[in-house]
This record gives structure tokens, C-alpha cells and sequence, in this order.
């Protein structure tokens, strides 16, 4: 099924075009991760947080989706912005990762009392706890990734560069985090 660009989430009822099922689809099918976690929705982290585990790391990824403002991709500045501004905002999590493993287990606990569906579309609470636990000794990395179609890779002007490249200055010197553009 194609991409809607102007579709950002996938909602509870799991919208195959939607942009974010796209993504959670492709991680899950890398088989790297040991939790997709579907965060969409007031007071998220992110839209979607992937979690994989390497030999000393725990390495957390964040995935902030945004819909496209025109019916195709192009090179439009707007596209970019909110974006831009939910990455430079996410940074925080990274003061302390156990934090982030909390705040998941607290939404999913509270999607599940509402009778909703799991916020979990790889893993679940047990292979949280399992990953809370090694955080005690393992270290912890974090990446950031925009993902917006509305942006063709091929027509990124000047302005939409500076706007990317101070995203991407801003978190390498608060926190040494590096971002990712997912892209048309």
C-alpha cells in the first residue's frame, strides 16, 4: 500500500498508509529491535520509540513523524519547522534513559485500563523490565529521526538546509545527539 503523506499517524485503528505504520512497519522488518513502541498522542516522547540492545548499550531511537502540508513532496520550508522544533525538544530524555523506559511503561499501562489497544507493536512490559534492569550496567545511547515525505530529498533549498542544520547543531552540542531526515 502507498504512503499518504498528509496521513501522519496511524491511530488506534492502525491506518496502513498512514506514515507512522509505515515506519514501525520497516524497523520491525530490520528484526534489529527489541521494542516498537507506538508513544503517538498527547504527552509523547515521540511518536514512535525503538529500542535494540548491543553488546554494552542499550540504544534508544526516536521517531518523530510529521504529515507533508502539500499533496506531494517538494520543498516546502513549513514542512520542516514543527518537526525540527518536537527533535530539539526530545533531547531531554536523554539526561537519564531510565526515564524514558518509566514514562512507557506508565502509558501503556494507562492505554490498557482504558481497554485500548497495546501501545506495543514489538515487545511488550516484560521485555521492558528486562531492558529497565540491564540499564543498570549497560550504557545508553540516544538517536533522533525526523521522518517527514513531504520533503524531496532532491529540492532541499538553502533555507530548509539551515533550518536542518541547526536542529542538528543544537542537538549535538546539548547533548552529542545526532538526527537522522527521513525523506521522499
Amino acid at each position: 500500500m502507498e504512503v499518504n503523506i498528509k496521513r501522519e499517524s496511524q491511530t488506534i485503528e492502525k491506518f496502513p498508509d498512514s506514515i507512522q505504520y509505515n515506519v514501525i512497519k520497516k524497523l520491525i522488518e530490520t528484526g534489529d529491535y527489541s521494542i516498537v513502541f507506538d508513544d503517538d498522542d498527547a504527552g509523547e516522547i515521540a511518536d514512535i520509540i525503538a529500542i535494540k540492545e548491543s553488546e554494552n548499550d542499550i540504544i534508544f531511537e526516536f521517531y518523530h513523524c510529521k504529515y507533508s502540508h502539500g499533496d506531494l513532496p517538494g520543498s516546502r520550508v513549513s514542512d520542516l519547522y514543527e518537526v525540527c522544533g518536537q527533535a530539539e525538544k526530545s533531547v531531554i530524555w536523554k539526561q537519564d534513559t531510565r526515564d524514558i523506559v518509566k514514562r512507557m511503561r506508565k502509558r501503556e499501562i494507562q492505554r490498557m485500563e482504558k481497554g485500548s489497544v497495546s501501545r506495543f507493536e514489538l515487545g511488550d512490559l516484560e521485555k521492558l523490565k528486562e531492558i529497565e534492569n540491564k540499564l543498570r550496567v549497560y550504557g545508553s545511547k540516544l538517536e533522533i529521526n525526523i521522518v517527514q515525505p513531504g520533503v524531496d530529498h532532491t529540492k532541499i533549498t538553502s533555507d530548509m538546509d539551515r533550518i536542518l542544520v541547526s536542529t542538528q547543531s543544537y542537538l549535538l552540542e546539548t547533548y552529542g545527539i545526532r538526527m537522522n531526515l527521513l525523506c521522499s
